[in-house]
């Protein structure tokens, strides 16, 4: 697993305890707010076609296994 996907691995638990634990917070619109984040944060340097083609990817590999983050090996 890289170091990336570690540390957003802590975040995301820290984020599940908040949605746990914070009854003014539901799962479904703080992960679509973590999605548009960022996809806001993919906007300041990739085109709007290859956001969609990373999106598109994620889809097709939608699955139970642990999606590798690569660094363009």
């Amino acid at each position: 697993m890289s170091g990336e996907s570690s540390y957003v691995k802590t975040v995301m638990t820290q984020v599940l305890e908040e949605v746990n634990t914070n009854p003014q917070y539901s799962p479904d619109p703080m992960f679509r707010a973590l999605v548009s984040a960022i996809i806001d944060q993919y906007k300041t340097y990739r085109s709007g076609a290859d956001i969609v083609s990373e999106l598109q990817s994620l889809i097709d590999n939608l699955s139970e296994d642990e999606h590798v983050v690569t660094r363009g090996c």
